[in-house]
């Protein structure tokens, strides 16, 4: 149920963007994910990577526009 309003809130926000959902009661891969993306419970975080899942950077809170095309320009 919580993946759907995951996918349905990404539908309503218009995120067509790239969107990785773990569920977290398969603990195996949400830590592997969490290690990989260094996750570290902080909401908003963003996490830019490229095509093999290669950290390029990543923010902690939210971020505006402008800083995200920073980021990205990198």
């Amino acid at each position: 149920m919580i993946k759907n309003l995951g996918k349905e809130a990404l539908n309503i926000e218009k995120m067509d963007w790239k969107q990785l959902i773990v569920n977290e009661k398969n603990k195996t891969d949400f830590e592997s994910v969490q290690i990989h993306f260094k996750l570290n419970q902080a909401i908003p975080y963003t996490v830019l990577v490229d095509n093999n899942m290669n950290i390029l950077a990543f923010s902690v809170g939210l971020s505006d526009e402008i800083e995200l095309r920073k980021m990205v320009k990198k």
